[in-house]
């Protein structure tokens, strides 16, 4: 709780904290500008209502890593309200973090409001079709974030199209990871296809692990001599 007073006082130290910080409060490393480690951590909503209120009034952290904390809606709501209008926040790692199609919708609000986040990890998150298209309209909305991870879900065709539509509409993406996401093999793949001709800034995609057909590869083989100067897989 001492430590957790102290972060909206604290503008330029990097934080890692350990299992027990709520109840032993250690300070770790320090480095400008702020990054705040939080991955792996197991909070009670309670408990992580004091983090979304710090981050309130603590307006330079740029980095914020949720990886791992698997948090309940109510914590995620407290985390997108505190975050929607932070100046500095840029890259946003909330692997295995979402739990629950709530949770997804207010993240996806985040996404929309917050033009500060450059860089977006959503991967390991089981998001199924609702929550790809709520994070792809998301990223039509927002045109700043550059890099985009969202490994490990459950993407489909209708997921695919989402994704599709996003680039298409949002010109500054430049990095898709879709890797081991076993579902895009199994479709036709005009989706996937269509994706990599919808955006023209997209320069890395990758697609590892997602069961790749022989005849999805062949035609990913003859798109990509043609996008060679451009895209890295």
């Amino acid at each position: 709780r001492e430590f957790l007073e102290a972060i909206p006082h604290n503008r330029c130290l990097r934080k890692r904290l350990p299992a027990n910080i709520v109840a032993k409060s250690n300070l770790i490393k320090t480095c400008n500008p702020l990054e705040l480690d939080l991955a792996e951590q197991e909070f009670e909503t309670s408990t992580f209502k004091l983090v979304a209120d710090a981050l309130r009034v603590n307006q330079t952290i740029r980095v914020l890593n949720l990886s791992a904390t698997n948090l309940e809606n109510q914590s995620i709501t407290f985390l997108c309200d505190a975050l929607k209008f932070h100046p500095s926040l840029s890259k946003l790692i909330a692997i295995a973090t979402i739990t629950g199609r709530g949770g997804v919708e207010v993240v996806g609000e985040l996404i929309k409001v917050n033009h500060s986040i450059r860089l977006l990890e959503l991967g390991w998150n089981r998001l199924d079709t609702a929550g790809i298209e709520i994070i792809g309209t998301a990223l039509k909305d927002n045109q700043k974030i550059s890099e985009v991870n969202l490994a490990g879900n459950s993407i489909n065709d209708d997921g695919l199209r989402s994704i599709k539509e996003a680039l298409r509409v949002n010109p500054k993406i430049k990095s898709l990871n879709l890797r081991s996401n076993g579902t895009i093999g199994l479709i036709e793949g005009p989706h996937l296809t269509q994706l990599l001709k919808s955006s023209r800034t997209l320069e890395s995609l990758k697609l590892r692990s997602s069961c790749i057909t022989s005849a999805m590869d062949q035609t990913l083989a003859a798109l990509l001599k043609t996008e060679k100067t451009r895209l890295k897989t």
